[in-house]
């Protein structure tokens, strides 16, 4: 028994060290380089709502390849990207992994459906899932101090009011 036992071990360690060798009946593969070619499809992931102002938020995404920023936006739901009111971009001379896209002159407290879009070019072009925030209605309410404004169609207008420039009322003072 201990003889049988040896063998098989010693029978073992030798096909180990040398391969599957020249065994009746034994399998025997050659190794090759495969050479896969083709492109991972563009996806865009972790889009967040950040720094949100009662005008002003930014959106942010990340993407799987460098690839230019975009986002679609309106007071309204669209089940397209193209259904969008409202376009903002970012840096269009620039592709990126991380993405953000800065968007301005937002009403306060307003609600805003978006989606961020990314393109490597015309033929490769990923849109996310339909996303919404809200604008606060003031910004930090208390903070009261002298600032600078647009008012529109009056022009600049230096007056008392909430800091960052926001609030609902429209008054003529």
């Amino acid at each position: 028994m201990r003889g049988s036992i040896l063998f098989l071990l010693i029978l073992s360690l030798g096909l180990i060290l040398a391969g599957t060798g020249e065994i009746a009946g034994a399998a025997s593969y050659d190794s090759a380089n495969v050479l896969i070619t083709g492109r991972v499809p563009l996806w865009i992931y972790d889009v967040q709502v950040a720094d949100v102002t009662c005008d002003a938020v930014n959106i942010t995404w990340k993407t799987n390849g460098r690839s230019f920023s975009c986002v679609g936006y309106d007071t309204e739901s669209c089940s397209a990207f193209e259904d969008y009111s409202f376009q903002a971009s970012g840096d269009i001379f620039q592709m990126v992994y991380d993405h953000t896209v800065l968007i301005e002159d937002l009403t306060p407290n307003e609600t805003y459906y978006f989606r961020a879009q990314s393109g490597m070019g015309d033929n490769e072009v990923a849109v996310s899932e339909e996303f919404n925030f809200t604008t606060p209605k003031e910004e930090n309410p208390g903070h009261n101090r002298w600032r600078w404004r647009w008012r529109h169609c009056r022009g600049w207008a230096y007056d008392w009011g909430w800091e960052g420039g926001c609030s609902d009322d429209d008054d003529d003072d």
